[in-house]
């Protein structure tokens, strides 16, 4: 096997693989309980088991403010950085 540099350390590559391995899981339960990713959270134990569960309304709604606020941050950071 060759290994391509991608510009990336071993820790953001980690990083990547485990967000499209968890990604791929949620996809999977949401199918499996019929509803949107979305509506999905998961946590991972000590031993690396994912649990999977559905958000209340409440977790929904926070998840949402969450969200818009991660992005206007990203937003202004970016306008700053130029």
């Amino acid at each position: 096997m060759v290994k391509i540099y991608t510009g990336q350390s071993p820790i953001e590559e980690l990083s990547n693989k485990l967000t499209e391995e968890i990604t791929a899981i949620l996809k999977d339960a949401a199918l499996k309980m019929g509803c949107n990713i979305e509506e999905l959270k998961y946590r991972v134990d000590n031993t690396g088991m994912v649990e999977i569960s559905k958000m209340s309304l409440e977790e929904m709604i926070l998840s949402e403010k969450k969200v818009a606020k991660d992005r206007k941050v990203k937003d202004i950071l970016k306008a700053r950085n130029g």
